[in-house]
């Protein structure tokens, strides 16, 4: 009876610490379930988060703005020379300019391969302000300091539809807004962030509206795309109204400018409160015959 008895008591034991050890095991598990199925809840709100705001931002035209705020940025020495994106070839740039008149319809595009990111779109686009637009006019020290910038890649919903993406039919349209100093809308091929068109109006520019300013900005437009043969300059309109540069050659491209003043007086009340403001607007652009 005692080796029986002392035999139940053995057993009881090694019950009780088995189920406290299943207790254990038991009670662990829950707590890593739990904390997994913490861990998976957050990554899917996380991804509902980001589906949300991307399907928010296409709705929206594919538009991102900024307000930035230049500062000096150190020199860098890599010791290899800065590789530029080439320019178009004569018959790539009559397709786009081209398109750029005669299609309808765009929709908004994550960049694609070989496209210019959104940052090296707004860069490209206040480089060309800064060391080509403004210096030409004759302002020489002039820097958006500070600013709004807007940029939106688009792409020709015909093309979208038939499958083409051909990266170089895209264009980013940059939005610069200096406020009443300058203000600036451009198109930008997407391959090679050459201005197709750029639209500006500027007080700045008001006391550089010399007609040889503008002769020489238009050539200077014209140069940058590669355009060394013979020009026709004419004007048509009154005044220096409307400018125009034709290329004699087989692709039939030529730059134009247009320039005009406007008056804006601000009144609130029935009266002005600031007095008149006088702008001087640019508008360049490429155009095929």
């Amino acid at each position: 009876m005692t080796g029986t008895k002392k035999a139940d008591q053995v057993q009881e034991k090694q019950t009780k610490i088995l189920s406290g050890k299943a207790g254990a095991v038991f009670t662990n598990s829950l707590g890593i379930l739990f904390a997994f199925g913490i861990a998976f809840g957050g990554l899917f709100l996380v991804h509902h988060r980001l589906v949300r705001e991307e399907n928010a931002l296409l709705n929206g035209g594919g538009r991102v703005e900024v307000l930035v705020q230049s500062e000096a940025l150190p020199a860098r020495d890599t010791g290899e020379e800065e590789v530029m994106p080439a320019m178009l070839t004569e018959s790539q740039l009559y397709r786009v300019v081209e398109k750029l008149a005669e299609e309808s319809g765009t929709v908004p595009h994550e960049p694609w391969d070989n496209q210019l990111s959104l940052a090296e779109a707004a860069a490209c686009g206040r480089e060309w302000v800064e060391n080509f637009l403004l210096p030409n006019m004759g302002v020489n020290d002039y820097k958006l300091t500070e600013y709004s910038v807007n940029c939106s890649l688009w792409a020709w919903r015909t093309d979208v539809e038939e499958g083409a993406t051909d990266p170089e039919y895209s264009y980013w349209t940059v939005c610069m807004d200096a406020g009443d100093d300058l203000a600036v809308r451009l198109i930008l091929n997407a391959v090679t962030g050459q201005v197709l068109r750029a639209y500006t109006s500027s007080s700045l520019l008001v006391e550089y509206q010399e007609e040889d300013k503008i002769e020489g900005l238009l050539y200077a437009y014209a140069g940058s795309f590669g355009m060394e043969e013979k020009y026709i300059l004419y004007v048509d309109g009154e005044e220096n109204e409307l400018w125009a540069l034709s290329r004699n050659g087989s692709t039939g491209i030529h730059a134009s400018v247009k320039t005009s003043n406007v008056v804006i007086a601000s009144a609130e009340h029935g009266y002005a409160q600031a007095g008149p403001m006088e702008l001087f607007t640019v508008e360049l652009k490429l155009e095929t015959d």
